[in-house]
């Protein structure tokens, strides 16, 4: 009888391991399958007919440091830095700072704000505390997160720290504390040939 009970318990055993070794086996087909449509739809853009899609997917995966490698499957370092010759030769028309327009406050409006405190502006938007800064919450399809608004353009910077150049960039966090800012936000890209994303010189807009 016991002979018996250690035979079905060894058989039990059995069936568990078999049973993990199928969800196992699955799901690295699973992914392999997926690894190869991927590489598939890849394909297509880098050696498909429109080379508009081609350089669209080279300039996006080269602009992350851990996909960047995906563009060194299909082109040589060659390829790829000619791809993005011609992107960055692109030419960006100058700002007509004529079409910026910034409504001055009616004396009424003055008036009224001097009585019953901030008033909302031509967004809806009110200056709470009257420290010229608005931070609403925004909200849409897929995405929810804050606005900041700051109403004196002047106080807005771009910051760099030179005395990093070529060593290590500085986090948000660090660049934020480095200025005594309110707040800061990621803004352009470094050059980072290795990519490593350890990149501190700043590279285009």
């Amino acid at each position: 009888m016991s002979q018996y009970k250690a035979n079905k318990k060894k058989s039990l055993g059995l069936r568990i391991l078999a049973a993990i070794g199928k969800t196992i086996l699955i799901l690295i087909e699973t992914a392999l399958l997926v690894a190869g449509a991927l590489y598939c739809v890849m394909f297509v853009l880098c050696k498909g007919p429109s080379e508009t899609a081609r350089d669209k997917f080279v300039m996006s995966v080269r602009e992350t440091s851990a996909i960047g490698f995906l563009a060194d499957f299909f082109f040589t370092e060659e390829e790829i830095d000619a791809i993005e010759a011609r992107e960055n030769d692109v030419y960006i028309p100058p700002t007509d700072t004529s079409l910026v327009t910034i409504a001055a406050k009616e004396p009424e409006q003055q008036d009224q704000q001097e009585q019953t405190g901030p008033v909302a502006d031509e967004w809806g938007l009110i200056d709470e505390d009257g420290d010229g800064i608005i931070v609403q919450e925004v909200h849409g399809s897929g995405y929810s997160g804050y606005m900041m608004v700051v109403l004196d353009p002047k106080r807005v910077i771009m910051g760099c720290v030179p005395a990093s150049f070529g060593k290590h960039g500085y986090t948000v966090a660090e660049m934020v504390e480095h200025y005594g800012a309110v707040a800061g936000i990621n803004a352009g890209g470094f050059y980072d040939p290795n990519g490593q994303g350890n990149g501190s010189i700043p590279d285009s807009l």
